[in-house]
């Protein structure tokens, strides 16, 4: 049986707090439902989008471990919960009270661990026990305080999985830049049911989505992330609902990512891609692109004009490397393609009218 990722989302929550129009909420739905999406988690009832993406998703409503307030929940319509609990905030006989009316009251309750890796092996199993007594859906292992590192997760999550039989999710704390690397260490225990956002957006939940899913595909061939030609472009439609753009260098959906400048990179890109792209630029919907600047060479010059069909020779070649240098040191960053055409057309000609060479043009 092929074991596939889930994800839960914490984007649309995000989106939320931005008050997007209601307009952009059915091509968001349109966006989501390409991916391997399990539920959208809120932490209010009272957030308009949640009503809204039920229709489409299965939305769960974070909540704290209060009987009026799962009571509200309820009454609001939606159906699935997950319990925010941290170890000692009360006993366990309260909690277990609680739960017993809660799976009567949703179709699934989460049970939400926020200090999880503060607890030894012997209490989680002791939550896991409880859980799975009163028919409670599973068990959500988040490392709010970002505690742990990959290998910790993969030994922690293992031996979990060894004792439980409910379900489970990782949720992973970015305090460390580490969210990416936890949720991929959960994945590899086999917690397929991992919380994320795209881009890494809500920071409480720093795994992007879109890294976790190329994790997933690339590394432990999971069937369900087959198609993610368009998941750049997709993951910047989301982004620009809340109006943020997505930064150039952002891994796996950045614009510059499969961007080349130095000649030594652009060398070793032309002779065999995978020594400097981990996964086809196309693979995402982006492209390889040659930047042109003060690392750069002749072979990139030479690349990027035979791109536009423009003959060189190695003396203009030298000539425009000379000016690309000096241009690109003074504005502090690489040259617009338009930049290289135009000084390009400026040089060529100037080579027709001064035929003795570079140091009657430049």
């Amino acid at each position: 049986m092929s074991v596939n990722i889930e994800i839960i989302d914490h984007t649309m929550h995000w989106i939320a707090g931005r008050q997007p129009a209601i307009a952009d909420y059915p091509a968001l739905v349109a966006l989501m439902k390409k991916y391997p999406v399990a539920c959208l988690d809120f932490l209010s009832c009272d957030e308009p989008l949640s009503h809204y993406m039920r229709c489409a998703l299965p939305v769960r409503i974070e909540a704290i471990p209060c009987m009026a307030e799962l009571s509200r929940i309820g009454l609001s319509g939606h159906r699935n919960i997950a319990i925010k609990w941290k170890h000692g905030q009360g006993n366990t006989g309260d909690l277990s009270e609680l739960l017993d009316v809660t799976v009567d009251l949703f179709d699934q309750v989460f049970l939400k661990l926020t200090d999880a890796p503060a607890l030894d092996n012997t209490t989680l199993g002791n939550y896991v026990n409880l859980l799975e007594s009163r028919h409670v859906s599973g068990l959500i292992y988040c490392d709010d305080e970002s505690r742990l590192e990959p290998q910790s997760v993969l030994k922690r999550l293992r031996h979990l999985r060894q004792k439980a039989c409910c379900a489970l999710e990782f949720c992973g704390g970015n305090a460390h830049g580490l969210a990416t690397a936890n949720t991929f260490a959960a994945l590899c225990a086999g917690i397929t049911r991992v919380h994320t956002s795209v881009g890494g957006t809500e920071k409480a939940v720093g795994a992007a989505m879109e890294e976790m899913l190329m994790c997933a595909k690339r590394f432990l061939r999971m069937d369900n992330v087959a198609h993610t030609e368009n998941l750049a472009s997709d993951c910047e439609a989301i982004m620009q609902t809340a109006q943020v753009e997505i930064p150039l260098n952002k891994a796996i959906i950045g614009k510059d990512i499969f961007a080349h400048e130095s000649g030594i990179h652009v060398d070793g890109v032309i002779k065999n891609p995978k020594l400097y792209e981990s996964i086809e630029p196309q693979e995402v919907g982006l492209t390889r692109r040659l930047v042109i600047g003060k690392h750069s060479g002749q072979k990139s010059i030479r690349m990027k004009l035979t791109e536009w069909g423009f003959e060189t020779t190695d003396e203009l070649t030298d000539c425009l490397i000379a000016q690309v240098k000096q241009i690109a040191a003074k504005q502090q960053h690489a040259l617009a393609d338009s930049q290289l055409k135009d000084l390009y057309d400026k040089t060529a000609r100037g080579f027709l009218l001064a035929p003795m060479g570079c140091g009657e043009v430049c």
